[in-house]
Protein backbone atom coordinates (compact mmCIF):
# COMPACT_ATOMS: atom_id res chain seq x y z
CA UNK A 1 0.00 0.00 0.00
CA UNK A 2 1.64 3.34 -1.21
CA UNK A 3 1.47 6.53 1.25
CA UNK A 4 1.82 9.73 -0.11
CA UNK A 5 2.49 12.38 2.68
CA UNK A 6 3.50 15.22 0.20
CA UNK A 7 1.44 18.41 -1.43
CA UNK A 8 2.87 19.85 -4.77
CA UNK A 9 2.84 23.46 -4.36
CA UNK A 10 5.46 26.17 -5.62
CA UNK A 11 6.79 24.25 -7.98
CA UNK A 12 7.68 20.97 -6.10
CA UNK A 13 6.27 18.13 -3.99
CA UNK A 14 6.42 19.36 0.09
CA UNK A 15 5.76 17.90 3.20
CA UNK A 16 2.21 18.25 3.99
CA UNK A 17 1.62 19.98 7.52
CA UNK A 18 -0.65 17.19 8.48
CA UNK A 19 -0.80 13.46 9.91
CA UNK A 20 -4.60 12.88 8.35
CA UNK A 21 -5.12 10.82 5.69
CA UNK A 22 -8.00 9.43 3.15
CA UNK A 23 -8.13 6.04 2.61
CA UNK A 24 -8.24 5.28 -1.53
CA UNK A 25 -10.44 2.20 -1.52
CA UNK A 26 -10.37 -0.59 -4.81
CA UNK A 27 -13.89 -0.51 -5.67
CA UNK A 28 -13.49 -3.96 -6.85
CA UNK A 29 -12.53 -5.57 -3.37
CA UNK A 30 -12.66 -2.32 -1.23
CA UNK A 31 -9.40 -2.81 -0.19
CA UNK A 32 -6.82 -0.04 0.96
CA UNK A 33 -4.73 0.56 -1.83
CA UNK A 34 -3.30 4.14 -0.98
CA UNK A 35 -3.52 6.55 2.26
CA UNK A 36 -3.24 10.26 0.38
CA UNK A 37 -2.70 12.97 3.18
CA UNK A 38 -5.52 15.52 3.88
CA UNK A 39 -3.81 18.80 3.87
CA UNK A 40 -4.37 21.57 6.66
CA UNK A 41 -5.26 25.09 6.26
CA UNK A 42 -1.96 26.17 6.48
CA UNK A 43 -0.67 23.33 3.46
CA UNK A 44 -3.84 25.43 1.59
CA UNK A 45 -2.66 29.04 2.22
CA UNK A 46 0.84 28.12 1.28
CA UNK A 47 -0.57 26.68 -2.06
CA UNK A 48 -2.29 29.70 -2.47
CA UNK A 49 0.22 31.77 -1.57
CA UNK A 50 2.78 30.23 -4.06
CA UNK A 51 0.22 30.78 -7.09
CA UNK A 52 -0.46 33.97 -6.05
CA UNK A 53 3.46 35.40 -6.54
CA UNK A 54 3.23 33.09 -9.84
CA UNK A 55 0.25 35.14 -11.26
CA UNK A 56 2.24 38.13 -12.27
CA UNK A 57 5.04 36.78 -14.61
CA UNK A 58 2.46 33.87 -15.91
CA UNK A 59 0.09 36.37 -16.77
CA UNK A 60 2.87 37.95 -18.75
CA UNK A 61 4.32 35.00 -20.52
CA UNK A 62 3.21 35.09 -23.89
CA UNK A 63 0.51 33.07 -25.16
CA UNK A 64 2.38 31.44 -27.84
CA UNK A 65 4.54 29.71 -24.58
CA UNK A 66 2.12 28.87 -22.34
CA UNK A 67 0.72 27.05 -25.07
CA UNK A 68 3.78 25.03 -25.18
CA UNK A 69 3.87 24.79 -21.44
CA UNK A 70 0.08 22.63 -22.33
CA UNK A 71 1.54 21.22 -25.42
CA UNK A 72 4.19 19.26 -22.60
CA UNK A 73 1.37 18.42 -20.68
CA UNK A 74 -0.53 16.77 -23.15
CA UNK A 75 2.65 15.23 -24.30
CA UNK A 76 3.10 13.51 -20.59
CA UNK A 77 0.18 11.92 -20.28
CA UNK A 78 0.56 10.17 -23.70
CA UNK A 79 3.81 8.48 -22.61
CA UNK A 80 1.80 7.58 -19.10
CA UNK A 81 -1.33 6.66 -20.37
CA UNK A 82 -1.88 3.37 -19.71
CA UNK A 83 -0.85 4.08 -16.49
CA UNK A 84 -3.04 6.54 -15.72
CA UNK A 85 -5.20 4.23 -17.04
CA UNK A 86 -5.16 1.28 -15.13
CA UNK A 87 -5.02 3.64 -11.79
CA UNK A 88 -8.60 4.66 -12.76
CA UNK A 89 -9.27 0.92 -13.34
CA UNK A 90 -8.46 0.65 -9.33
CA UNK A 91 -9.32 3.86 -7.77
CA UNK A 92 -12.65 4.90 -9.84
CA UNK A 93 -13.59 1.25 -10.55
CA UNK A 94 -14.47 1.79 -14.21
CA UNK A 95 -13.44 -0.59 -16.89
CA UNK A 96 -10.32 -0.78 -18.47
CA UNK A 97 -11.60 -0.75 -21.79
CA UNK A 98 -13.63 2.60 -20.86
CA UNK A 99 -10.33 3.77 -18.95
CA UNK A 100 -8.54 3.14 -22.17
CA UNK A 101 -10.64 4.03 -24.54
CA UNK A 102 -12.85 6.82 -23.14
CA UNK A 103 -11.56 8.13 -20.29
CA UNK A 104 -7.68 9.31 -21.43
CA UNK A 105 -8.40 10.04 -24.94
CA UNK A 106 -11.32 11.94 -23.81
CA UNK A 107 -8.33 14.23 -22.09
CA UNK A 108 -6.10 14.36 -24.72
CA UNK A 109 -8.80 15.71 -27.30
CA UNK A 110 -9.71 18.35 -25.63
CA UNK A 111 -6.70 19.33 -24.58
CA UNK A 112 -6.20 19.86 -28.34
CA UNK A 113 -9.00 20.45 -29.30
CA UNK A 114 -8.34 23.87 -26.89
CA UNK A 115 -5.15 24.29 -27.95
CA UNK A 116 -6.95 24.29 -31.85
CA UNK A 117 -8.99 27.02 -30.60
CA UNK A 118 -6.27 29.05 -29.01
CA UNK A 119 -4.30 29.95 -31.61
CA UNK A 120 -7.30 32.19 -32.91
CA UNK A 121 -7.84 34.14 -29.88
CA UNK A 122 -6.93 37.52 -29.65
CA UNK A 123 -5.52 38.50 -26.26
CA UNK A 124 -5.90 42.11 -27.48
CA UNK A 125 -8.20 43.76 -30.22
CA UNK A 126 -9.36 46.96 -31.16
CA UNK A 127 -12.67 48.04 -30.70
CA UNK A 128 -14.02 51.24 -31.81
CA UNK A 129 -11.42 54.01 -30.64
CA UNK A 130 -10.00 51.61 -28.10
CA UNK A 131 -7.55 48.50 -27.57
CA UNK A 132 -9.40 45.78 -25.45
CA UNK A 133 -6.45 44.02 -23.53
CA UNK A 134 -7.97 40.54 -22.21
CA UNK A 135 -5.62 39.07 -19.38
CA UNK A 136 -5.62 36.50 -16.42
CA UNK A 137 -7.93 37.16 -13.38
CA UNK A 138 -5.68 35.41 -10.59
CA UNK A 139 -5.68 32.59 -8.80
CA UNK A 140 -8.02 29.87 -9.36
CA UNK A 141 -9.47 27.92 -6.94
CA UNK A 142 -10.64 23.93 -9.13
CA UNK A 143 -12.51 21.55 -7.17
CA UNK A 144 -13.21 18.50 -8.64
CA UNK A 145 -15.14 15.43 -8.37
CA UNK A 146 -14.38 11.62 -8.97
CA UNK A 147 -16.50 10.77 -12.32
CA UNK A 148 -13.70 11.96 -14.38
CA UNK A 149 -10.37 12.25 -12.44
CA UNK A 150 -8.36 13.61 -15.00
CA UNK A 151 -10.22 15.14 -17.66
CA UNK A 152 -12.67 17.58 -14.71
CA UNK A 153 -8.94 18.67 -13.72
CA UNK A 154 -8.02 18.98 -17.54
CA UNK A 155 -11.10 20.54 -18.22
CA UNK A 156 -10.52 23.50 -15.27
CA UNK A 157 -6.53 24.08 -15.96
CA UNK A 158 -5.81 23.82 -19.31
CA UNK A 159 -8.14 26.99 -20.19
CA UNK A 160 -7.31 28.64 -16.84
CA UNK A 161 -3.17 28.28 -17.36
CA UNK A 162 -4.03 29.40 -21.08
CA UNK A 163 -5.30 32.29 -20.43
CA UNK A 164 -2.97 33.21 -17.93
CA UNK A 165 -4.16 32.30 -14.66
CA UNK A 166 -2.63 30.22 -11.89
CA UNK A 167 -4.09 27.36 -10.07
CA UNK A 168 -4.66 25.31 -6.79
CA UNK A 169 -6.02 22.09 -7.26
CA UNK A 170 -8.28 20.36 -4.93
CA UNK A 171 -9.31 16.82 -6.25
CA UNK A 172 -11.92 14.37 -4.99
CA UNK A 173 -10.81 12.10 -1.92
CA UNK A 174 -11.88 8.95 -3.36
CA UNK A 175 -10.02 9.43 -6.82
CA UNK A 176 -6.80 11.48 -5.57
CA UNK A 177 -4.20 9.40 -7.51
CA UNK A 178 -4.96 10.00 -10.96
CA UNK A 179 -4.06 13.71 -9.79
CA UNK A 180 -1.18 13.01 -8.00
CA UNK A 181 -0.10 11.27 -11.25
CA UNK A 182 -1.11 14.40 -13.45
CA UNK A 183 1.06 16.52 -11.18
CA UNK A 184 3.63 14.65 -12.04
CA UNK A 185 3.45 15.33 -15.89
CA UNK A 186 3.30 18.96 -14.98
CA UNK A 187 5.81 19.00 -12.82
CA UNK A 188 8.20 17.50 -15.32
CA UNK A 189 6.66 19.39 -17.78
CA UNK A 190 8.30 22.22 -16.36
CA UNK A 191 5.88 25.23 -15.71
CA UNK A 192 7.22 27.85 -13.30
CA UNK A 193 6.93 27.33 -9.78
CA UNK A 194 3.47 27.96 -8.29
CA UNK A 195 1.99 28.20 -11.92
CA UNK A 196 0.20 24.82 -10.42
CA UNK A 197 -0.53 23.38 -7.00
CA UNK A 198 -2.34 20.42 -5.65
CA UNK A 199 -3.68 19.50 -2.50
CA UNK A 200 -5.37 17.10 -1.58
CA UNK A 201 -8.08 16.63 1.20
CA UNK A 202 -11.63 16.60 1.68
CA UNK A 203 -14.14 18.73 -0.19
CA UNK A 204 -15.90 19.60 2.75
CA UNK A 205 -12.78 20.69 4.54
CA UNK A 206 -9.95 21.51 2.24
CA UNK A 207 -12.14 22.55 -0.50
CA UNK A 208 -14.18 25.23 1.50
CA UNK A 209 -11.37 26.37 3.10
CA UNK A 210 -9.72 26.82 -0.83
CA UNK A 211 -12.69 28.03 -2.12
CA UNK A 212 -13.13 31.10 0.43
CA UNK A 213 -9.71 31.61 0.44
CA UNK A 214 -9.27 35.63 0.43
CA UNK A 215 -6.32 35.68 -2.51
CA UNK A 216 -8.40 33.44 -4.81
CA UNK A 217 -9.51 35.67 -7.57
CA UNK A 218 -12.24 32.47 -9.08
CA UNK A 219 -13.69 29.26 -7.93
CA UNK A 220 -14.46 26.60 -10.91
CA UNK A 221 -16.45 23.56 -9.18
CA UNK A 222 -17.88 20.77 -10.34
CA UNK A 223 -19.86 18.11 -7.89
CA UNK A 224 -23.33 18.01 -6.60
CA UNK A 225 -26.15 20.23 -7.15
CA UNK A 226 -26.45 20.82 -3.62
CA UNK A 227 -22.92 21.00 -2.76
CA UNK A 228 -22.69 23.75 -5.19
CA UNK A 229 -25.64 25.66 -3.44
CA UNK A 230 -23.81 25.91 -0.12
CA UNK A 231 -20.62 26.65 -1.86
CA UNK A 232 -22.71 29.40 -3.83
CA UNK A 233 -24.32 31.01 0.06
CA UNK A 234 -20.96 30.86 1.44
CA UNK A 235 -19.19 32.87 -0.95
CA UNK A 236 -22.11 35.04 -1.44
CA UNK A 237 -21.89 35.86 2.79
CA UNK A 238 -18.01 36.64 2.36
Amino acid sequence: MEIYDKLFYDGKWQDAQSNDYSDVINTANEEVIAKVVKASHKDVDQAVAAAKAAFEQWNNTSPETRAKYIEKIKKGIEDRQDEIADTMVQELGASKTFAQNGQVPQSLNEIQGTLDEFKDFNFEEEVDNATIIKEGYGVVACVTPWNYPMNQIQRKITPALLAGNTVVVNPATNTPLTAIIYAEIIEEAGLPKGVFNLVTGSGGDTGDYLTKHPDVAVVSFTGSTAVGKGLYKMLQLQ
